[in-house]
């Protein structure tokens, strides 16, 4: 496997809803009424899935620009559809970041050898130069990966990636951002697919984990990075779907039996 998945268990900020942890009512937020009668409840309202948007960038930007003077490229690999949402804020706030640490200047003391050397004078003595923080580039691939039907994995794993795979993702510090972990297998199967490419690092952001069952730990991959540890329930909403329904909806939702019977697909 590629260097960086070395660090996949690693400690987390993710916050953790426990099995008895009471969701929120659906008449407590402002949900579009064709949605409404299809939602049991509010798992994770839309300000905290993006107050910790906000928090995983900032541990990404740590992670990748902290470590050099001048920092390569991080490529963010959106697993299409579901985990757009996600993508657009994550990339948002690093972008935010990188804006933010451009605009602090540091002064430094140069010598007028140093000076002479960038044709900015020979004058002697040491002279004050103003220069920027090191911004983290960022680069942008898509790729869709299949594997559900109705509310449960098919078994089975489909990808489609971009034109070039070998030139987007060869020799760079790649870092996929996936809307939920469950069972594993369909991004253990996407990582395998990955390594065919030698990348540089690659790592993954998701915005769940989940508990396969009640009381039990998560499954056995980790992302490196996660916004929420959640109960075993088929949630919707902030891109994520039942059978390409429900992207629309801002908060994370648990659907309701009859939103299940309504839209269900036939194989």
């Amino acid at each position: 496997m590629s260097k960086g998945m070395e660090d996949a268990h690693r400690s987390s900020s993710g916050l953790i809803i426990p099995d008895e942890a009471v969701p929120y009512p659906v008449q407590s937020f402002s949900i579009p009424e064709h949605h409404a009668e299809h939602i049991e409840s509010i798992l994770i309202p839309e300000g905290l899935i993006r107050d910790r948007a906000t928090c995983l960038a900032r541990e990404i930007f740590h992670l990748y620009a902290s470590s050099s003077s001048n920092p390569e490229a991080l490529v963010l690999v959106c697993v299409l559809k579901s985990a757009f949402k996600f993508f657009c804020a994550l990339q948002c706030e690093l972008e935010n970041l990188n804006a933010e640490v451009a605009r602090q200047p540091s002064g430094l003391s140069t010598s007028a050898s140093n000076v002479g050397e960038s044709n900015l004078g020979t004058s002697s003595g040491s002279h004050t130069s103003t220069t920027f923080k090191p911004v983290l580039p960022l680069m942008f691939e898509f790729i869709r990966v299949k594997s559900y039907l109705n509310t449960s994995s098919t078994g089975s794993v489909q990808i489609h990636g971009v034109v070039n795979p070998m030139e987007a993702f060869g020799d760079k510090n790649v870092l996929i951002v996936e809307d939920m972990i469950d069972s594993g297998r369909t991004m253990v199967a996407l990582l395998e697919h990955m390594n065919q490419y030698r990348t540089k690092s690659i790592r993954v952001a998701s915005l769940l984990w989940k508990r396969l069952q009640p009381g039990k730990v998560p499954s056995s991959f980790r992302p490196h990075f996660y916004g929420f540890q959640i109960p075993d329930r088929f949630v919707i909403g902030f891109g994520m779907d039942y059978n390409e329904k429900f992207r629309d909806l801002n908060h994370l939702c648990v659907i309701n039996q009859h939103g299940i019977d309504k839209y269900k697909a036939t194989a």
